[in-house]
């Protein structure tokens, strides 16, 4: 292996100094700010995840148990979570991590506590190293619904990183009448800090993602989270929705405050959040649904959704609270079975929800906004005269509930001072960077990059391996298509036993064998360090390389910003260099 070695470091060498000066084409990409890798962006953007700690391989695809993804998550310490094997990682018993326990108090009331607290902190879960072995699939065998059992939480923890994986809770795509109702999110987090999730795939659930705060003892920050190039796809009808003719939980993301009531120093122990370039999919409403303090602030921004029904109250998002909300060049699109675009299911400026207690009074609630940019489209992509009246006049996406039940009726508009007084002229003021593109590029950009199954060819183009994904993203989305309706309930018959879906056969291939593949166990590839001029028999993942430039393809990538070479793997493979080069960060 040594002799190979420096055998490949002298061709190695001879070949880069060729290419340096023959090849004019070389695109040179700088990286001057450390980031969670080098396509982040906004207020998760800072996260480290596991850099400067161990790696762990995932082996096999066991429930649990030694080299499974439970043992991986459920370790302590910094660590990047890799993949010697891909496919259909069924979760049969729930992934907690952080536990949380209904602790009695001396005056009779209960607090909760959260037993581990941040044990399971400063991690990067890395699936893109799948993306060659047939992905990363998470899917629900085996857990109760009718107990309200969730496949994956996160509680109390910090500092991570997620990326290129598809979380599909049900599998079986309704609930069956003997379920019962349960409101069961393809990935919850709770009371987390400093997170970002980037290229996930989040369908076939009752939310898509829940970013809520429950106070958990020790009180946590919720905040510094970005949420980027995912796909949140079609949900589920359950029985109680259907029989009320409403799309109750087919819906997006729930971000912020979780509950009702509160003591006004809880809702404060709140942070940013950065939404941006996602597109929802077939998802009925909540996009995204918004509560927080006036310490919150939510920056949502190019984000594509086609498609949307709404529940009796047909709203595309909501926000409650004293929080900042930003709704910026973001694209909605409506199909066949999507109601018009009015000031009635817009942005809902909730005045009833939520509401902080202080000294047993309740305080009104005063969002703000900056709205700008945004546009509506027909089923077939014409822009809807709705968009020019939102742009000479942003108080047409407010609307407001007056009463203080959960779906109050009846609805009141504001009057055009009410208006006025929630409504600022500049977007908030934020130290976290975002690529803002033009609305009218938004469908296209989006659409060519997003979900936990994009892969990039060498000349950077991409293209989407996985059957589910195609379906939304290719026949829905792209060509304007899709069923008549979404989410039809169909009792106890699957909907992937169904003509519409048929369930992909995911990889059943056996790990890589890591004694060829990876000899120094250290996340990379003998075959990548080879060719980047590394030893294979010395483990580098925490070294950095701020001397040296990498030739990444037709890249030429100068490390300035002090990521470790892992993490230059990493990006690589992930196609952010592609990204960077073409930019779509």
């Amino acid at each position: 292996m040594k002799k190979l070695f420096y055998i490949s470091i002298i061709i190695g060498l001879f070949l880069s100094g060729c290419k340096s000066n023959s090849n004019t084409n070389v695109n040179t990409i700088t990286l001057n700010e450390l980031k969670a890798f080098p396509t982040a962006e906004g207020a998760g953007a800072k996260s480290s995840g596991g850099r400067g700690g161990k790696v762990i391989y995932v082996t096999n695809r066991d429930a649990d148990g030694n080299g499974s993804l439970r043992e991986a998550l459920l370790t302590e310490g910094k660590r990047t979570i890799v993949f010697a094997i891909g496919g259909r990682f069924n979760i049969e018993k729930a992934i907690s991590l952080g536990q949380r326990k209904r602790i009695k108090k001396t005056n009779g009331t209960f607090d909760t506590f959260n037993e581990e607290f941040d044990k399971y902190s400063n991690f990067t879960l890395a699936g893109q190293t799948a993306n060659d072995k047939g992905g990363v699939h998470l899917a629900n065998k085996g857990i109760d619904l009718r107990r309200g059992e969730e496949a994956f939480t996160i509680a109390g923890q910090e500092n991570i990183i997620l990326r290129y994986f598809d979380s599909r809770y049900n599998w079986q795509w309704f609930y069956r009448p003997e379920d019962k109702q349960q409101h069961v999110p393809s990935l919850r987090f709770i009371d987390v800090n400093r997170m970002i999730i980037d290229h996930v795939t989040s369908g076939w659930s009752s939310y898509g993602f829940i970013i809520t705060n429950y106070f958990l003892t020790p009180r946590k920050v919720l905040g510094d989270i970005t949420v980027q190039r995912s796909l949140i796809h079609e949900g589920e009808m359950i029985p109680s929705d259907v029989e009320a003719n409403q799309h109750n939980h087919n819906v997006g993301m729930l971000l912020g405050r979780k509950g009702h009531g509160g003591k006004y120093n809880e809702w404060n122990m709140m942070g940013e959040f950065t939404i941006t370039k996602n597109a929802y999919i077939g998802v009925s409403h909540r996009l995204p649904n918004i509560a927080g303090s006036d310490a919150g602030k939510f920056r949502i921004i190019n984000n594509y959704s086609y498609g949307f029904l709404g529940d009796g109250t047909q709203r595309l998002a909501r926000t409650a609270g004293n929080s900042k909300n930003d709704f910026i060049n973001n694209v909605f699109q409506r199909t066949t079975y999507s109601p018009e675009f009015s000031n009635e299911n817009l942005l809902l400026y909730d005045f009833g929800n939520f509401m902080p207690i202080v000294k047993n009074q309740i305080l009104l609630n005063k969002p703000n906004y900056y709205i700008s940019g945004n546009l509506f489209l027909d089923p077939v992509e014409n822009i809807l005269d709705i968009s020019n009246k939102i742009q000479k006049d942003p108080t047409q996406m407010l609307f407001r509930w007056k009463n203080t039940t959960n779906h109050p009726y009846p609805r009141t508009n504001l009057t055009k001072d009410e208006h006025n007084l929630i409504l600022r002229d500049k977007p908030t003021d934020s130290p976290y960077k975002v690529t803002v593109l033009e609305a009218d590029k938004v469908k296209s950009n989006i659409l060519d990059n997003v979900g936990g199954n994009i892969r990039f060819k060498k000349d950077g183009t991409s293209y989407i391996d996985d059957e589910i994904d195609k379906i939304y993203i290719n026949q829905w989305a792209k060509n304007n298509g899709g069923p008549k309706t979404i989410a039809e309930y169909k009792g106890t018959t699957a909907l992937g036993n169904s003509v519409r879906f048929v369930y992909p056969q995911y990889s059943t291939q056996a790990a890589v064998d890591l004694d060829q593949y990876d000899t120094d166990r250290d996340g990379m590839p003998n075959s990548w360090e080879l060719s980047h001029h590394l030893d294979p028999d010395v483990a580098n993942n925490n070294v950095v390389r701020a001397d040296r430039k990498w030739h990444m393809g037709d890249y030429l990538v100068i490390n300035n910003a002090g990521y470790t070479d892992l993490e230059l793997y990493l990006a690589d493979i992930a196609g952010d260099f592609h990204m960077l080069a073409n930019d779509k960060r």
